[in-house]
Order: structure tokens, then C-alpha cells, then sequence
């Protein structure tokens, strides 16, 4: 690796070609970015081939194969300078985590000192990866730098939301206000700069997560251990979801009912690990009242959410991510 390169994007995708075809035209609009991973976790909606049309790889990975498919290119941003792409297809779809588990890890093995995770649906302000270098100066133990994210009607996203407490680690959260800078426990993909050093201290997400709350997991395991996590105000990402929401099971679109199965098992595993006192309650709560909600307000799917809630809340008490 050229040794001034020293910031990468890191995006993990599964048949969402439409808005990762979007994410990928502004992240070559921003300045200070030296490479892009793209982690393809066997899209069949004809992601490879969007690819090549647009200019990002060469050659179709291979059908049927059991190893991951690399290949590399450069492509150019607005000013003619080049960025590194590196596209890495996965054999099956291992999830957001496995995605950007393997994604980080190939950043970090790569040699470079700040990485910067995107969901496929992020799109970037031209200045929003700068904006988040800028403030890397105000303390030496970051962990992690998060952008502001907003949904396309330039409204915050509910869903995107950081988690916010009055002091981390003794750090008063509004200590860098005049800076637009919040010191925060956890955040989301969107938009998370991560700095080198804490992958060598914490290691790599947890990959058996699959999907939802394996980015709160990580974050929260950096800020455990003594990094700080900032909030930049003015670095700012749309989230281009279908509508603005956040994780309603009440509410919740039939189509999600995949992820609450594992975003319960994932959200009961987080509290398990903060008190089994808490874990326990929460988890007689979720089947009792969290049912009893669901088969009383829910419009339609109620016995599918009912039995996804039931045997998911179940599975958190044998669930050992990274242990076995």
C-alpha cells in the first residue's frame, strides 16, 4: 500500500444495487478518500453487473464457487485523483456483521490508519468525510468519529440516532460543543470513522450477529475500552430508507421480519452482558407485554411477529457470539 494512503471506506451490500450504485458515485466525490472495500455478500439482483456497466471492476466473478472472489481496480474521484476499489464477493450472504467484519479486517490488514464504515444506503456530503478528520485533533483516545444522519427531507433519522449519556468515561457528552462535537457511547453504520489503533485493542464486530445491532455492539465495546466516541454535527449523511423509522415492532413492515428475528436475540445478548438482572426482566417483558402488544396492536402478521418475537427472545440464552 502506498504509505500516504491513509483512509478507506468500507461498505458491506446485499441486493441493494439501486442505492449502492448511488452510494458509490458520492463517496468519489469526497475528498481525503484513498480507497473504497466493497464486501458483496452474493447479491443475486445483478450487483456484479451494475459493477462492471459503471465502470467499478472488469470481469464477472465466477458462478458457484465456495471462496470469496477479490478483485481490485482504480477509479477516479472529481478531481482526477485515484481511489483503489476492491471488490470482495462472499460465497453466501453472511449479513451486515460477516460483511463488515471481513471488510474492516481487510482495512486493517491492508495498513490503514482510518476506516470509514457506510451502509449501501449512506449518501455523503462531498465535505463529510472531512468534516469528521477535522475533529480527530480534539482528544489522542478516539475510538470512533459519527456523522449527523438525516433522511432525504433533511429531517434526522429516528433510526440513526447515537446514544447519548451525561458523562463517558467522567467526559462531560457536550465538552466539544463549540467544535459541533458530542461525546457519545454508541452509533450506527452510516457513517463511523474508526480509528486503527482500537481495532488492534478490541478486534473486529462480531460477525455471528448477522444483522442489527452488531454496530452498537462494536462502538459500545470501543467506548468499554476506555475510546471515546464523537458525534460531528456538521459531517452530515443522508439515509436514503423508504420512509423515516425507527425499530417499531409494532409498526414494523413485513418485509423486516428477518431482521427483528435476530435484532431481538442480538438487543437481549447487549443487555445480558450489562446485567443478568436486566437481561432477565427484559426478557420475561418481551414475552409477555412485547407479545401481548404485538397480537393486540399489530395490523396484520401478528402470529409471524408473535412466534418471531417468542423463539428469538428464547435463542438470546444460548447465544455466545465469538466464543464457540
Amino acid at each position: 500500500m502506498n504509505k500516504d494512503s491513509n483512509v478507506c471506506a468500507v461498505i458491506a451490500t446485499y441486493n441493494r444495487k439501486k442505492p449502492l450504485s448511488k452510494c458509490l458515485s458520492y463517496l468519489q466525490q469526497c475528498d481525503s478518500l484513498d480507497a473504497i472495500y466493497l464486501i458483496d455478500n452474493a447479491s443475486n439482483d445483478g450487483t456484479p453487473n451494475l459493477l462492471k456497466n459503471e465502470g467499478y471492476i472488469s470481469e464477472l466473478p465466477p458462478l458457484n464457487t465456495n471462496e470469496i472472489w477479490k478483485t481490485s481496480s482504480n477509479v477516479k474521484n472529481q478531481d482526477g485523483n485515484v481511489i483503489k476499489f476492491y471488490y470482495l464477493r462472499n460465497f453466501s450472504n453472511s449479513g451486515s456483521a460477516g460483511g463488515f467484519h471481513d471488510g474492516i479486517r481487510e482495512a486493517y490488514n491492508e495498513g490503514y490508519k482510518w476506516i470509514w464504515v457506510l451502509d449501501n444506503d449512506s449518501v455523503p456530503k462531498k465535505n463529510s468525510l472531512n468534516k469528521l478528520l477535522e475533529k480527530t485533533v480534539l482528544v489522542e483516545n478516539i475510538g470512533f468519529l459519527c456523522s449527523k444522519v438525516l433522511w432525504r427531507d433533511g429531517n434526522v433519522h429516528v433510526m440513526n440516532i447515537p446514544q447519548v449519556q451525561p458523562l463517558v468515561k467522567e467526559i462531560p457528552f457536550n465538552k466539544f460543543e463549540n467544535s459541533n462535537v458530542l461525546v457519545i457511547r454508541a452509533a450506527s453504520w452510516l457513517s463511523l470513522l474508526i480509528k486503527r489503533e482500537v481495532i488492534e485493542e478490541v478486534g473486529l464486530p462480531l460477525k455471528e450477529f448477522f444483522v442489527w445491532a452488531e454496530d452498537i455492539e462494536y462502538t459500545n465495546r470501543m467506548t468499554e475500552n476506555n475510546f471515546l466516541g464523537l458525534y460531528v454535527a456538521d459531517s452530515i449523511v443522508y439515509h436514503e430508507t423508504q420512509k423515516n423509522y425507527s425499530d417499531d415492532i409494532i409498526a414494523a413492515d413485513a418485509e423486516n421480519i428477518m431482521k427483528y428475528s435476530f435484532g431481538i436475540r442480538n438487543n437481549l445478548y447487549l443487555m445480558k452482558q450489562r446485567s443478568v438482572l436486566l437481561y432477565i426482566l427484559l426478557l420475561v417483558y418481551n414475552l409477555t407485554f412485547s407479545n401481548y402488544n404485538i397480537l393486540k396492536n399489530r395490523k396484520d402478521n401478528k402470529l409471524k411477529f408473535f412466534w418471531t418475537n417468542t423463539t428469538s427472545s428464547f435463542k438470546s440464552i444460548f447465544f455466545r457470539p465469538g466464543k464457540d
